[in-house]
């Protein structure tokens, strides 16, 4: 089996050969033809890199359409993965298809470009002095090392793309997956790989891998497959830290660097409302089709939390951010603790009724959840008596608990409820739940005591 150290002398072959080929070309013709013309040719191989750069975008973006419709022809269409897989494959095949033409769009016109700067003014700019050749020359060798990088930008750039993001995946996967992990950290270090993705380069294969600004003929928008690529390559690492935490501290310290992560690099992010939608599609349809033996309630229980998954991108964004500001603060404040331990009284502080209330008011959807989590705990106290507990609700006015005393208030309540301890205390928390009728709440409990 081939070791770190040989893959990476292996890596070096494609740049080697181009390079001693171009810089023996390039050398002789700089020594030559003096530093001027040296100067020329390097700046045609640079004028044809940009040329390249969006012709192959461009003839990317007229013949990826049919490739497109064939890959997804061929995937599966209700599986959660592959929903995922397929919002990204018009943007994937887009990218694809630019990086490829890259390379055979830059040899051709450069070609054509060093043929016709060897005609311009080829008396003018003729030189005798030795140190003017030698200049010639010592261009003509940066310009040697700058075509050979931007020739074999498809190889090394994908390589640093995605190697490190499969390099951490694969270290998930433990001592079986070590050695695998190991023969991508040798590609992911490799200075040829680091010099077309940690420089100008770089940015040209970035460049070349954004499709976003395109739309297919569904309606949907393309992406920067290098950005989300980057972005799951990030989660990735501060999952992986997050599961080699050795202590609680390391451990809570890790949970909040992933969730800002989360929150500035993929629920802002443009690319992971459409992913999301997909995903979230099959899985509605997933869940609803899987309760055939369930009762009409419980399926529209079902059907309600279903609901609560349609938005739009800005609402999810909003909703997003909204969520993992609260999930930072309980990861701040032990409330996930509280919540594991099903030690509820200890949320029952002014600081928590306050967080939870601003968020579960913080938009329309979040509303959704504060009032399916009442329906939810009237419906367990009233278990016995469905009718008595839809009637409860029904007095329920969400509209009307504007104000943050109310609906700190309404948290308040709904905590109080849950760590009733007597039918007492249990009535007493009811009735402070905002708008709900108290002579209904009074008729339910007497009912409970008379059965």
């Amino acid at each position: 089996m081939l070791s770190p150290s040989v893959i990476s002398i292996i890596l070096w072959v494609p740049f080697v050969v181009v390079f001693l080929i171009s810089a023996l070309i390039f050398c002789i013709a700089g020594y030559r033809k003096g530093l001027w013309r040296a100067l020329i040719s390097l700046g045609i191989t640079i004028v044809s890199a940009v040329i390249s750069f969006f012709l192959s975008k461009l003839i990317a973006g007229i013949v990826s359409g049919g490739i497109v419709a064939t890959v997804l022809a061929m995937l599966p269409a209700d599986q959660v993965g592959v929903a995922v897989i397929k919002t990204l494959i018009p943007s994937l095949v887009q990218a694809i298809l630019a990086v490829v033409f890259f390379a055979g769009i830059f040899f051709v016109v450069t070609l054509i470009g060093k043929i016709i700067g060897n005609v311009v003014k080829r008396e003018a700019l003729q030189v005798e002095h030795p140190g003017l050749k030698w200049g010639g020359l010592g261009v003509r060798f940066l310009d040697a090392v700058v075509y050979t990088v931007l020739l074999l930008l498809p190889l090394y750039g994908t390589l640093g793309t995605f190697a490190p993001t499969v390099q951490t995946v694969l270290k998930l996967g433990g001592e079986e997956m070590a050695i695998f992990a190991e023969y991508l950290g040798a590609i992911t270090n490799h200075p040829v790989v680091g010099m077309t993705n940690n420089s100008v380069i770089g940015d040209v294969y970035g460049g070349l891998m954004d499709a976003s600004g395109t739309t297919n003929p569904d309606g949907s928008a393309n992406v920067n497959v290098n950005e989300v690529v980057d972005a799951m390559d990030q989660t990735m690492v501060k999952f992986e830290a997050l599961q080699s935490a050795t202590n609680e501290e390391e451990f809570e310290d890790a949970c909040l660097d992933l969730v800002t992560h989360l929150k500035e690099n993929v629920v802002e992010a443009d690319w992971s409302y459409d992913m999301i939608q997909e995903t979230t599609t099959i899985m509605k349809d997933e869940i609803v089709n899987s309760m055939q033996d369930a009762s009409p309630e419980e399926i529209k229980q079902v059907e309600n939390v279903v609901a609560m998954l349609d938005m739009t991108k800005e609402e999810f964004q909003e909703n997003g951010v909204v969520m993992l500001d609260f999930v930072e603060y309980a990861l701040k404040n032990d409330v996930m603790d509280s919540l594991e331990t099903g030690d509820m009284s200890a949320l029952q502080n002014e600081e928590f009724y306050a967080e939870a209330a601003t968020m579960l008011n913080a938009t329309e959807k979040t509303t959704e959840i504060k009032k399916y989590l009442i329906t939810e705990t009237i419906n367990s106290v009233f278990v016995d008596d469905a009718e008595a507990a839809n009637k409860i609700m029904a007095s329920y006015d969400d509209s009307a608990v504007t104000t943050p005393e109310a609906q700190q208030q309404e948290i308040e309540a709904w905590l109080e409820v849950t760590t009733a301890e007597n039918q007492e205390e249990l009535v007493e928390a009811l009735k402070k739940i905002p708008t709900l009728d108290s002579d209904l709440i009074n008729d339910a409990i007497n009912g409970l005591g008379s059965n």
